[in-house]
């Protein structure tokens, strides 16, 4: 698997453990209400436990994008250095002193 769908993977099931953490209080609330507290003790555990494993896998996951996120601009950055397209055209990044003048 690429580094990318990598990132991509670990994304969703981070994201995946704190929706079903948050779901999971909710239906703890929703046991209590009701009197089922068997329900209501073990969504607790299983939210607790995955609202942890959501903490402490985001900063690092974050962390990751941004460091891509870093590496791939610093990518970017270097070819806005370059001569502009041979038909004349802008590309999208070029600062206006770039960027060809247009005839009549």
């Amino acid at each position: 698997m690429s580094g990318d769908w990598r990132l991509i993977g670990r994304g969703l099931a981070i994201s995946t453990a704190g929706a079903a953490a948050s779901m999971l209080a909710v239906v703890a609330a929703s046991a209590a209400f009701v009197g089922s507290y068997a329900t209501t003790i073990g969504s607790i555990v299983v939210a607790s436990i995955l609202g942890v494993v959501f903490h402490r896998t985001l900063t690092p996951f974050l962390d990751a994008l941004d460091r891509r996120s870093t590496a791939v601009g610093r990518n970017a950055d270097s070819s806005l250095h370059s001569e502009p397209a041979a038909s004349g055209q802008t590309r999208l990044n070029d600062p206006p002193s770039q960027q060809p003048v247009q005839g009549d």
